[in-house]
């Protein structure tokens, strides 16, 4: 029992969403490093972000897609023979359609005010 244990805890099931949000993380860092490096200082990276912000935006929409797909593809064989878990599963999915959705709506909107 506690192998199965140890051995579910070092499996890819667990480490692989881990690994892909640690990617995403440092890639976005490494970016806004070398941005602020190239643009000589912050200033002149807000305003060349604040220039390109719907560029950006489309990026985001795009990123927003590839993931949703690859999450389709990891959910159908995360619970593949399980009926029960995918109703609550099912709601955090929309929950974070809507999350996402509002953090656009906020950038846009203040976007605009600004």
């Amino acid at each position: 029992m506690i192998k199965n244990h140890w051995f579910r805890l070092f499996s890819m099931k667990v480490w692989a969403p881990i690994t892909m949000a640690c990617l995403v993380i440092l890639v976005a860092l490494i970016f806004n490093v070398l941005g602020i490096h190239v643009m000589k200082g912050l200033p002149a990276w807000q305003e060349w972000r604040t220039l390109t912000y719907w560029h950006f935006f489309v990026w985001r929409v795009a990123l927003y897609c590839i993931i949703l797909w690859g999450w389709l593809l990891y959910r159908d064989r995360l619970f593949q023979g399980e009926r029960g878990s995918t109703s609550s599963v099912h709601r955090v999915e929309i929950a974070v359609f809507f999350s996402l959705l509002l953090v656009e709506l906020i950038r846009a909107l203040l976007r605009q005010g600004s």
